[in-house]
């Protein structure tokens, strides 16, 4: 039962969160992940009155690898991890456009917090989130947002084989897009502020004393308001951000 609970680490995209680590030792747990993303991105009409709002929406295979250093009942994470089919058209049939555009998604993170009793968790960290996409006449766009976020953890110990988690988590962040579409003669450059939440369900079990395994289904929603292009100030409209994510993590104990 010890190995269990000194094996058994819940992490996420937005934190991590250990459970009963029962003992002082300084443990180093590696992890490489494989996964699935479901990502949208609605952002405001670059031309009002005369097109929609634009989504770029995509679903794309993802693969990652993070790590996490835990000493008695605190931890510190770092993760990062890849979506490399970012694939969506721009459509603007009112003047006979279209556009194939062609990126990725890349998200880092940096978490550090304690265990408050065998199943309760908090921690706080920092995270970047970067669509970067490229279009076949010539565009470019892209959409980053970085910040702190603060979560909280709760596992259950299932028959003594695993743990079952819930984890939820609010952000602080701050967006800026960049889009330049030469054959229109347009271009945005602007910044905005978000307040988001985050939210998973995992399980995560050993497969022998030092390698486990995590399943993990998180969603990501944060709008960002305050709109402010560089050259032309506020700017009407916001940005919505949703992302789902299906991860498979394997592990290793190194303690």
């Amino acid at each position: 039962m010890k190995n269990l609970y000194r094996s058994i680490i819940t992490f996420a995209i937005v934190g991590v969160s250990p459970f009963a680590i029962a003992e002082e030792d300084l443990s180093f747990i590696p992890r490489l992940t494989t996964g699935y993303m479901d990502y949208k991105l609605e952002t405001p009409s670059p031309l009002p009155g005369i097109v929609p709002s634009q989504k770029f929406q995509f679903s794309s295979v993802l693969i990652g690898a993070g790590a996490t250093l835990s000493w008695n009942h605190l931890y510190l994470d770092a993760y990062g991890q890849i979506a490399p089919n970012a694939s969506d058209d721009l459509s603007l049939p009112v003047l006979n456009y279209n556009e194939n555009f062609d990126g990725d998604v890349k998200d880092y993170s940096l978490a550090a917090g304690v265990a408050i009793t065998d199943n309760f968790s908090i921690y706080v960290g920092y995270k970047y989130n970067k669509l970067d996409a490229s279009g076949n006449r010539g565009a470019n766009a892209s959409f980053k947002a970085d910040g702190y976020f603060l979560g909280a953890s709760y596992g259950w110990v299932i028959q003594e084989s695993g743990i079952l988690a819930l984890n939820l988590a609010i952000a602080d962040l701050d967006g800026e897009i960049n889009d330049q579409i030469p054959g229109l003669s347009f271009g945005t450059n602007s910044t905005s502020n978000a307040q988001g939440l985050s939210y998973g369900v995992s399980w995560r079990s050993t497969i022998n004393k030092n390698w486990g395994y995590l399943i993990a289904l998180d969603g990501y929603q944060y709008t960002f308001k305050d709109l402010v292009d560089k050259k032309l100030g506020a700017v009407p409209g916001e940005i919505n951000q949703d992302i789902f994510t299906v991860r498979v993590s394997i592990s290793y104990l190194f303690d």
